[in-house]
């Protein structure tokens, strides 16, 4: 009896041996929901509330020969559905200094302040200078829906974690010149990002046309929690190469969710 017993027990485990098997292949890329059943689940998740906090990490760098110059970015963001608006307070970091700037954002009009100056500068929210300062994951989302829309050019996938607690959508774009994609929603925010670099290259004596760069890659992950469908992290990458002294362009940014924000976000007073 205890030899048979012995057995049966045996038998039982390796009968439950495939079945374990099975679980974990589940957990690759998911063939039954869409990218689309993702992106309307997420935005429904991130409107619903008051608003949110994330974190902001972001480094840019413009390198030439053995050349580079380099910046670092850290930030808190703040933001709020209704009404919808946006306040970041962060450091940009340099080879020279720290710099501290605060941001303000309602509706299209942006409000900016840098460490050391005393006054507001007011802008257009669309300004790209002002844009690339709000690293906003819910805005993402129409990013996302546009890489769906328009799949020319970029490889969209959709991937979950191995223990079915996240979800990423993930977007990637090959080697190629902007110009040969004047209506992907990539190249376009590819070129936003890049334009505030080229201004600079241009006040140093750099001759820069936006018709002559060259998309080395461009990578973009939104991760979602499979079961509030919030975002939790979103992570942005891309490089341009410039024909003029051949100079590469590297951005790289990530904003990860620190929870709800239940606060008012206001104008402040000393803003005229």
């Amino acid at each position: 009896m205890k030899a048979r017993s012995g057995l049966a027990a045996l038998l039982g485990l390796m009968l439950s041996l495939p079945l374990a098997a099975c679980t974990v292949e589940e957990s690759g890329p998911m063939a039954l929901e869409t990218l689309e059943d993702h992106l309307d689940l997420a935005e429904e998740a991130m409107t619903a509330g008051p608003g949110w906090r994330f974190q902001v990490r972001g480094q840019e760098k413009l390198t030439q020969a053995e050349q580079q110059s380099e910046a670092m970015y850290s930030a808190m963001m703040e933001r709020t559905q209704d009404p919808l608006a946006l306040h970041v307070l962060g450091n940009v970091s340099t080879g020279k200094d720290t710099r501290g700037e605060e941001l303000f954002v309602f509706g299209n009009t942006a409000y900016l302040s840098r460490e050391g100056s005393a006054e507001w500068t007011q802008a257009s929210a669309t300004d790209p200078g002002i844009a690339n300062k709000v690293e906003d994951p819910v805005a993402a989302l129409a990013d996302f829906r546009g890489y769906v829309k328009k799949t020319d050019g970029v490889d969209v996938t959709l991937t979950k974690s191995a223990y079915g607690h996240q979800v990423s959508l993930k977007a990637d774009v090959a080697s190629r010149e902007l110009t040969d994609a004047p209506d992907r929603p990539w190249a376009a925010k590819a070129r936003r990002e890049v334009e505030p670099a080229l201004d600079r290259l241009r006040e140093a004596g750099v001759r820069v046309s936006e018709d002559q760069l060259t998309l080395v890659r461009l990578e973009e992950e939104l991760v979602l929690d499979s079961a509030t469908h919030r975002i939790l992290t979103h992570w942005f990458r891309f490089t341009v190469r410039l024909p003029s002294g051949n100079i590469t362009y590297t951005q790289e940014v990530k904003e990860t969710n620190r929870g709800e924000f239940k606060e008012r976000i206001e104008v402040p007073e000393d803003i005229a």
